[in-house]
C-alpha cells in the first residue's frame, strides 16, 4: 500500500510551519505507517508520485491522509485520480479536521472507503495567538458521501476539555495510525 500524507497550512520549508506541532503529528503518522508526507504547495509532486505507483502496480491500494487544509487537498487529489486513471486501485482517505471555508466536502465516487475526524470547538489557543480571528474560530468540516464515516470529536476523555483544531492531530494520531495499519494489513475489516 502506498501511503501519502498532506500537511496543514504552510509550506514545510518555512521554519515555523515545519516546527508546527500539529504538522509534526502528521509526519509521525507517516513515519509509523511507512508513508510519505507532502506540503500543500507540493500537490503536483504528490499526484505524480501516486500516478507512478498506480501505473506500475494498478492493484496496489493507495491511502491519502491529511490534516486541516491538507485534508481538503486529499479530496482534490482523489477527484483527479478517480477521473484520470483508467484502472483504479483501491483508494482510501483519512481526514483529520478538514477545514472547508465554502461549501461541503464531498468524497468523489470511486473512493473505496474514508474516515474523517472533525471538531466544532474552534481553533484553540494556539491559533488565536498565531493567526487572525477568522482562522482562530475555525471548526472542522465532515466529509460527506457513501462509503465512509465522519466522526465528530467533542471532548478529550482524559482532560474533559474541548478538542480544538490545533489539538486534533494529537487527539486522533493513535486512531489514525491504527486505521492506516489495519487498512494496510486487511482492508476488509
Amino acid at each position: 500500500m502506498t501511503i501519502i500524507g498532506i500537511y496543514g497550512y504552510g509550506p514545510t520549508t518555512d521554519q515555523f510551519w515545519l516546527n508546527n506541532p500539529s504538522n509534526k503529528q502528521i509526519t509521525e503518522i507517516a513515519l509509523r505507517t511507512g508513508g510519505r508526507t507532502y506540503s500543500l504547495n507540493q500537490k503536483r509532486s504528490a499526484i505524480n508520485h501516486l500516478f507512478r505507483v498506480a501505473r506500475g502496480r494498478c492493484d496496489e491500494p493507495l491511502l491519502l491522509f491529511g490534516y486541516s487544509l491538507g485534508a481538503c487537498q486529499i479530496l482534490d487529489i482523489a477527484r483527479i485520480l478517480t477521473r484520470v486513471l483508467p484502472t483504479r486501485p483501491p483508494l482510501y482517505l483519512i481526514g483529520i479536521d478538514p477545514v472547508c471555508l465554502i461549501g461541503e466536502l464531498i468524497v468523489p465516487k470511486g473512493v473505496t472507503r474514508y474516515t474523517c475526524w472533525y471538531q466544532e470547538n474552534g481553533g484553540g489557543r494556539t491559533l488565536r495567538k498565531l493567526a487572525s480571528l477568522r482562522f482562530s474560530t475555525l471548526d472542522g468540516t465532515p466529509f460527506r458521501g457513501p462509503g465512509g464515516k465522519s466522526i465528530k470529536v467533542t471532548d478529550d476523555p482524559q482532560t474533559k476539555l474541548p478538542v480544538s483544531h490545533a489539538a486534533m492531530p494529537f487527539f486522533v494520531r493513535e486512531q489514525a495510525v491504527a486505521e492506516i495499519t489495519q487498512l494496510a494489513g486487511d482492508p476488509e475489516k
